[in-house]
């Protein structure tokens, strides 16, 4: 499944209390964009975000990652909607290792290709 966006996410291990860190980082096209373009681009990605994951069965190993993502996308959305968020920096979430355990065979950037 390609769910193309306006941001690239990385998993990778921390290397202190074990777990996952995801890091999203806006593309150079989404930061650009007017607030409007901004707005509407990222409510698009939501949606195709709850669309894939509705689609996948409910023991796929893919969908409890997913749904992190879009957790973590449904926060930041009022932030970008508003002009409030740095696009420039790359947002780093941190996760429990149970939360990273959703994450042992999810390929973020294989399904969320830039």
């Amino acid at each position: 499944m390609d769910i193309n966006g306006p941001i690239v996410i990385s998993v990778l291990d921390r290397e202190q209390g074990g777990g996952r860190e995801l890091h999203f980082t806006f593309k150079e096209d989404f930061q650009q964009a007017s607030l409007d373009g901004q707005r509407q681009v990222f409510g698009e990605y939501l949606q195709e975000l709850n669309i894939g994951i509705a689609e996948l069965a409910e023991d796929d190993a893919n969908r409890q990652g997913m749904l992190i993502v879009q957790q973590v996308c449904e926060q930041m959305y009022p932030y970008i909607a508003a002009g409030e968020m740095a696009l420039s920096e790359t947002i780093v979430v941190a996760l429990t290792p149970e939360q990273a355990a959703a994450t042992d065979d999810f390929r973020v950037v294989d399904l969320l290709k830039s």
